[in-house]
């Protein structure tokens, strides 16, 4: 079933949003109007519209001074499209709703006077949805197992019983956003999530061909977007790194976010944790290495290293002194906690079988050490690649 194409259109004169919002619905758009700025902002949040339509002067049409429609454009993310109406259409409010805001986009999408009728807002409205709505009407999405539990309440565990169906709408609406080629998307595996974000395997099918899983990284839109940044970041700091998955998208919709990255040549059925193939703002980074602090796992070149506990302390407080000298006596002292005693032949032993273990794990030849150095006569170095 194709996705309602939903306008709110909020307007203080009964009137003409009565008229505006009947024309709406006859020419097929699923269309709602409001009264004030208040009214129009508590129905966004509860259940967002594709289009938004504000009357310029929203409170007192005999105010001058009144840009209330102005404003709440301005207060909504820009990815919600919003046409801005006005009988008393002048250049400078023109200028007003049309110039770029500093993140780049205009607070309207389109300025519309209501001297040239109900024919030149339908035109303003089939472009902000051919222009700015990018979904996929379309798209058949199973949410399989899923369907018993939401995912909007894994993601947001506190929401009340009351909106949670209208979240989960908004979440199979992010999906038509997400894959926009697509003729099917059913939910395969849910890999981990937390507050704030769930980690989805998901099998994308095309017209005539077969389905292959992609992995989506959905959750609150300010969330997401922060992942996005930093996988971004760690691509351009690590670019000797083999990363398998290769992020192909985003899309938004008021309150959520996702990212889908495909899965290349992972084996992805064996996967445990999109933290085996997404670097998140809890790891620590060097090229061919990362540390996940919070879950203690660490990778080289993307393969999962085998660490007992101590091995995986030591790899950190190496890598916390990365390219110092690290002492056979700071090791003794700071990582053992015990005091050291350079006659000690047990404490030299202590430290030669460690570093051995560790390396036997993280070097691709033990023998030649690349990674954690010997500097003879004082102590390892883990060095970072220029």
């Amino acid at each position: 079933m194709s996705t309602l194409k939903k306008i709110l259109l909020a307007d203080n004169k009964d009137s003409f949003r009565e008229t505006c919002v009947e024309f709406l619905q006859l020419r097929g758009y699923h269309a709602v109007g409001v009264s004030s700025p208040e009214e129009c902002l508590q129905v966004v949040d509860t259940d967002p519209p594709h289009l938004l339509i504000l009357d310029y002067r929203m409170r007192d049409d005999n105010e001058e001074d009144d840009n209330s429609g102005l404003t709440v454009a301005k207060q909504l993310p820009s990815n919600l499209p919003k046409i801005l109406l006005t009988a008393f259409p002048t250049w400078e409010l023109a200028r007003d709703a049309l110039t770029p805001s500093q993140e780049g986009l205009p607070p309207a999408t389109f300025f519309v006077s209501k001297l040239e009728g109900l024919e030149a807002l339908l035109k303003s409205v089939e472009r902000a949805f051919e222009e700015r709505v990018r979904i996929n009407w379309e798209l058949q999405v199973n949410w399989g197992l899923l369907s018993t539990h939401s995912l909007a309440g894994l993601i947001e565990p506190d929401l009340e019983s009351s909106i949670l169906a209208t979240r989960h709408e908004e979440l199979s609406e992010l999906l038509k956003r997400l894959f926009l080629n697509a003729s099917a998307a059913e939910f395969d595996r849910l890999l981990w999530q937390q507050q704030g974000l769930a980690a989805l395997q998901i099998l994308i099918s095309t017209h005539g061909e077969s389905s292959e899983p992609v992995l989506a990284l959905c959750g609150r839109r300010g969330q997401v977007q922060v992942e996005a940044i930093k996988y971004q970041q760690h691509l351009q700091r690590t670019n000797r790194l083999r990363t398998e998955t290769q992020p192909i998208e985003m899309a938004e919709t008021f309150h959520y976010a996702a990212l889908s990255y495909s899965l290349g040549g992972i084996r992805y059925r064996e996967l445990n944790s999109l933290n085996d193939l997404v670097p998140r703002a809890s790891d620590r980074q060097v090229t061919g290495l990362r540390i996940d602090t919070v879950n203690q796992r660490a990778w080289i070149d993307g393969r999962l290293l085998k660490l007992t506990n101590q091995e995986f302390k030591l790899l950190c407080f190496l890598y916390d002194r990365a390219d110092q000298l690290c002492t056979r006596q700071m090791i003794i002292e700071e990582f053992f906690q015990y005091q050291y005693d350079k006659l000690d032949d047990s404490q030299k032993a202590l430290i030669n079988t460690n570093i051995s273990r560790l390396r036997s794990e993280v070097e691709i030849d033990p023998q030649y050490p690349k990674l954690i150095q010997t500097i003879h006569g004082r102590g390892y170095c883990l060095k970072l690649p220029e």
